[in-house]
C-alpha cells in the first residue's frame, strides 16, 4: 500500500510538470488597478474669471470714427467696468482712450450707446478738427472688461477704480491695468 501511494503521488508530480509547461505565452491581461497619486501640489494662485480683454485690429483701418461692438450685451454693459486702448504701430506704445494719442495734438474720445451695444473712437486735433488715421498707423484696440460684481452697489464702477487707485496703478497704462489683472 504503501508502495502504491509512493507511485501515485509520482504520478501525479509527473502530470503537473507535464501540464504547467507550455510553449507559447498567452495574450496579455486586463490593466490592473492604478496606483495612489502622490502628494497633492500646493494651489495656484487664484485667477481673474470676472476679467477680460478684446481686440480689434485696427491695422487696415482709416479715417477718423472707428465704430466696434462691445464684447456684452447691451443689459450686461452696467454689470461691468471697461478701460480702452489703441497701439500705435509705429513705436509700438499703448493709449489710453479717451486721451492723447502719440502724435503731438491728436486725441480720441469714446462713445458708447448702451441700447445697442455699439461704441465708437473719435480721433481729432486739439481744436476739435477730425484727425484722419491712415492705413498702418494704429494695430489694435483693446477693451479690459471687469466684472463689478453682485454685492457691488450702482457706483461699483467707482469702487473697482478706487481699488485700483489705492494699489498705485495708472489706468491710463495698459501694461499697469494687464499687470494688476493677469492679463499679460
Amino acid at each position: 500500500m504503501k508502495a502504491l501511494k509512493v507511485v501515485s503521488l509520482a504520478m501525479v508530480c509527473m502530470a503537473m510538470v507535464l501540464v504547467s509547461c507550455s510553449g507559447d505565452d498567452g495574450e496579455q491581461g486586463p490593466q490592473g488597478v492604478a496606483g495612489v497619486d502622490g502628494k497633492d501640489g500646493a494651489d495656484g494662485v487664484d485667477g481673474n474669471a470676472n476679467v477680460f480683454s478684446v481686440d480689434f485690429d485696427l491695422s487696415s483701418f482709416e479715417g477718423n470714427t472707428f465704430e466696434f461692438d462691445m464684447p456684452v450685451a447691451s443689459e450686461e454693459i452696467f454689470n461691468y467696468a471697461f478701460f480702452y486702448y489703441v497701439k500705435d504701430n509705429i513705436i509700438g506704445n499703448w493709449y489710453s482712450v479717451p486721451g492723447q494719442l502719440g502724435l503731438e495734438g491728436s486725441y480720441t474720445s469714446l462713445s458708447i450707446n448702451e441700447a445697442s451695444a455699439l461704441g465708437y473712437i473719435y480721433f481729432f486735433w486739439n481744436d476739435n478738427t477730425p484727425f484722419d488715421i491712415t492705413a498702418g498707423q494704429l494695430s489694435f484696440f483693446r477693451i479690459v472688461g471687469v466684472e463689478i460684481g453682485t454685492l457691488a452697489n450702482k457706483n461699483g464702477n467707482a469702487d473697482i477704480m478706487a481699488e485700483l487707485k489705492s494699489a498705485g496703478v495708472d489706468t491710463s497704462d495698459y501694461h499697469a491695468v494687464a499687470a494688476y489683472f493677469g492679463l499679460e
